[in-house]
């Protein structure tokens, strides 16, 4: 018996820093909940998403040049964004 062999997609994304594609897991997920900007480290959280290479180049870039902000359809105050800063930071530590 033969059949089809079908090929599974995979899911890539767009970093909006520099708009390069990337599996979902390859990519960090910030996610609108709220009015406030959260990271997603499980990528499951409801709320409106934006992606960012997994690089601080990639956050400070999608920070400064509002795209961030702009994918989520919000505005990030300062403080937060030290913290998202932050955070990012942990969890790229984390995943070395």
């Amino acid at each position: 018996m033969t059949g089809k062999v079908t090929e599974r997609k995979i899911s890539e994304r767009s970093c909006v820093a520099c708009r390069a594609k990337h599996r979902r897991m390859e990519l960090l997920r910030f996610v609108r909940a709220d009015g406030a900007v959260v990271l997603d480290d499980s990528t499951r959280l409801p709320g409106r998403g934006a992606w960012l290479c997994r690089d601080l180049g990639c956050f400070d870039t999608a920070v400064s040049q509002g795209r961030l902000a702009r994918a989520l359809r919000t505005t990030i105050q300062e403080d937060k964004v030290a913290t998202l800063r932050e955070d990012v930071a942990v969890l790229l530590a984390e995943k070395e």
